[in-house]
């Protein structure tokens, strides 16, 4: 069996004055190999660097929640956690987005 990939992802809930919260999904590309034109959270791999940077602020259990902050950033253009010029950073995240969507929650009966 394959080793499991150390992987965070985000859930980010949208208040509505009326009815329930909107979820933010991704929409993946079709030609990934994993989950191709998927609708997902973001999230993914939990990277080096984010082991690293969690390691020089001192506490290695961050690395999931800065690998779920970053693959956000990364793939919806939201920055979660992140002060500061935010439309500069999302300028220089332009190339790289990815679609995302707000979608209206599932009701269950």
């Amino acid at each position: 069996m394959t080793p499991a990939i150390p992987a965070a992802t985000l859930i980010l809930l949208r208040d509505r004055a009326e009815g329930p919260p909107d979820i933010l999904m991704v929409e993946r590309a079709a030609t990934m190999a994993f989950a191709g034109g998927a609708l997902v959270f973001p999230g993914g791999r939990i990277d080096p660097g984010d082991e690293a940077l969690a390691l020089a602020m001192g506490d290695g259990d961050l690395a999931p929640r800065l690998a779920a902050i970053r693959e956000t950033i990364e793939e919806a253009g939201i920055a979660i956690g992140v002060a500061g010029d935010i439309g500069t950073l999302r300028d220089r995240l332009a190339q790289g987005f990815r679609s995302a969507r707000w979608g209206r929650s599932i009701r269950r009966r």
